[in-house]
């Protein structure tokens, strides 16, 4: 940034022009040699022989970022610059979270994406130049007779805003990892925010939408054990028997962490019980690795094949090598092998 200061000499006429509806007031002046031109969307009081100090950045022309004079003081780009610091991050963040929450399997993802893309962009760029404005008033503000030097001016709006795109950034990109994907139905779901929940299915939402690893907000909610919500999604239609890319029901996540009342309502809803994963694995067999004795127990009374075996290895085996001796009993009594 450049400091320039001096007296105003060839001021030019105020020029007036309409842009797209508004109104723009352009002065053109020259100082100690260099020519310098002021936008404001207010009338500029710079007259000549006006004591100047003027901050901007040297391009191919001179970019007034502020300025003050002996009638006007400050220029009015702080308020602009305030506003464009606030509605910076708000972009960004909106574009971050539309990125996050967009359907993976959404036909119009690239769009949802590509527009989401655009906001954090001008998000960037309002936040930056609202930084920038503000660093030129500041250092017009604190301006004296001696010439000041860019390093002794304050930096703590740039520092501050990189600091803030950064934590924005990384964030972000946490929820979009921990979300895969996914949709605001499914975090929800997975978080256990019921009301939440209840508001997007009645707003016709996808249901069974899938995330990147094909899980679906059933899944999400009967892998957190949230009962009412996988009760409201089965109410809307949910798909019990959908499976994620590796294979995996919402029972199967229900049992492995033993979510008993979740796999009642699952089994009420029709959900197989003795469904096989790609890997051999079936819900009473992730039940019975565990140790979720109650889970066991549903499963069992629902029918589950207690003699599926993964490569030898049955629910039987497993309950054996882990010592769960009341799974063992309960497998054995139903005719575990």
């Amino acid at each position: 940034m450049e400091i320039i200061t001096g007296k105003a000499c060839k001021v030019e006429k105020h020029e007036l022009k309409s842009y797209m509806g508004g109104k723009s007031y352009y002065c053109s002046f020259e100082l100690k040699g260099k020519k310098i031109k002021i936008k404001s969307n207010k009338p500029v009081s710079i007259s000549e022989n006006d004591n100047l100090v003027v901050a901007g950045n040297r391009g191919r022309n001179f970019k007034v970022l502020a300025y003050r004079n002996n009638t006007a003081n400050v220029s009015e780009s702080e308020p602009f610059a305030l506003l464009q610091v606030l509605t910076g991050p708000i972009c960004i963040i909106c574009g971050l979270f539309e990125i996050a929450v967009s359907p993976y399997d959404s036909p119009y993802k690239i769009i949802l994406i590509l527009a989401a893309g655009m906001a954090v962009v001008l998000g960037i760029s309002l936040l930056y130049n609202g930084i920038i404005i503000l660093k030129a008033v500041n250092s017009i503000k604190t301006f004296t007779l001696r010439r000041t030097a860019l390093s002794s001016m304050k930096k703590w709006y740039i520092g501050v805003g990189v600091l803030f795109i950064i934590l924005v950034t990384i964030l972000s990109a946490v929820f979009i990892n921990l979300n895969h994907g996914g949709t605001a139905l499914m975090w929800s779901s997975e978080m256990g925010i019921g009301g939440l929940v209840k508001a997007l299915i009645a707003s016709g939402v996808d249901i069974n939408i899938r995330d990147i690893n094909g899980k679906t907000s059933l899944m999400k909610a009967a892998d957190g054990g949230h009962t009412d919500i996988v009760i409201a999604l089965i109410n809307a239609k949910a798909d019990v028997n959908y499976v994620t890319k590796a294979g995996d029901t919402a029972l199967m996540f229900a049992s492995y962490n033993g979510n008993t009342d979740t796999i009642n309502e699952l089994i009420k809803a029709k959900a197989d019980v003795n469904y096989i994963d790609k890997e051999g694995n079936t819900a009473l067999i992730f039940a019975a690795l565990k140790g979720q004795t109650e889970a066991v127990k549903a499963l069992i009374k629902a029918g589950a094949d207690v003699n599926i075996d993964k490569g030898n290895w049955t629910a039987l085996k497993y309950a054996t090598q882990k010592g769960y001796s009341e799974i063992i009993d309960l497998l054995r009594k139903a005719g575990a092998r």
